[in-house]
């Protein structure tokens, strides 16, 4: 599912968590949270992320960067964006003999997998995010985090402690550059079967690890980065070394 940020207001939850660490003090998320049943994350290099909280510089690549990013597992997705997805089935094609009026194998048909590219994805940009899911217990530890996460993506991490202002902020500098903005979890699936609709919140299972929450830009410059300032972020992010990610937890709480 993803949402419209011009209708942001009617999809806000009431319910909020904390985050605790061992050596840290605690991390609250005051107010409604967009999405109760995540904490966002963001990993990146240590100098990206300090004119991430500091200027708020919100960087984000084009869909074209990552469909040709070779050698970079974690970001390569050569079907990023894909609008739809075929199966073309496999068979065999015959032809009726003339003489005989039997039919006689010509060729093996072998099974295919279609792709569609929509043509505005030359003016979609993203900026990826970590979404820990907590509404499954009362505590969520991150000790199972995959260590493609925090060693693949950069020495810092970003957790955001009030993403309805953080969600707010990004609508409101969007707003000021004339571009639309969709933010959403990313939804895996195996494309090897998969047949329909698919889009920028759809992606191969085989990156199901990242467990991807997405903001989606249209109308920026053709296949060329796109910078967002929100401001300086201080107030509402805490950053910590991805090296302690997987010593975490997330409690569900009150806030305060």
């Amino acid at each position: 599912m993803n949402w419209d940020l011009g209708k942001l207001p009617s999809i806000l939850s009431q319910n909020c968590r904390h985050l605790t660490q061992t050596h840290y003090n605690s991390v609250t998320r005051k107010g409604r949270c967009a999405l109760p049943e995540y904490v966002f994350v963001k990993f990146g290099e240590p100098e990206h992320m300090e004119r991430f909280v500091r200027d708020g510089e919100m960087y984000m690549n084009s869909f074209n960067f990552f469909r040709v990013a070779e050698g970079d597992e974690n970001r390569h997705d050569k079907h990023e964006g894909v609008d739809q997805v075929h199966q073309a089935l496999s068979g065999v094609l015959k032809m009726k003999d003339p003489d005989s009026g039997e039919y006689r194998e010509v060729a093996t048909i072998t099974k295919a997998t279609i792709w569609e590219t929509p043509a505005a994805i030359d003016v979609m940009n993203m900026f990826c995010m970590y979404g820990v899911e907590t509404s499954a217990s009362e505590k969520t530890s991150l000790v199972n985090l995959d260590a493609r996460v925090y060693g693949g993506f950069g020495g810092s991490m970003v957790i955001i402690k009030d993403p309805d202002k953080f969600i707010e902020l990004v609508k409101k500098s969007a707003e000021s550059r004339g571009l639309h903005v969709k933010f959403g979890k990313v939804r895996y699936v195996d494309f090897s079967t998969y047949h329909g609709k698919a889009g920028p919140f759809v992606k191969s299972d085989a990156f199901s690890y990242q467990n991807e929450l997405r903001f989606v830009a249209y109308g920026g410059e053709p296949s060329v980065p796109l910078k967002l300032m929100l401001g300086n972020l201080s107030d509402i992010t805490v950053t910590l070394p991805s090296s302690q990610a997987a010593s975490l937890s997330f409690e569900l709480g009150s806030g305060s």
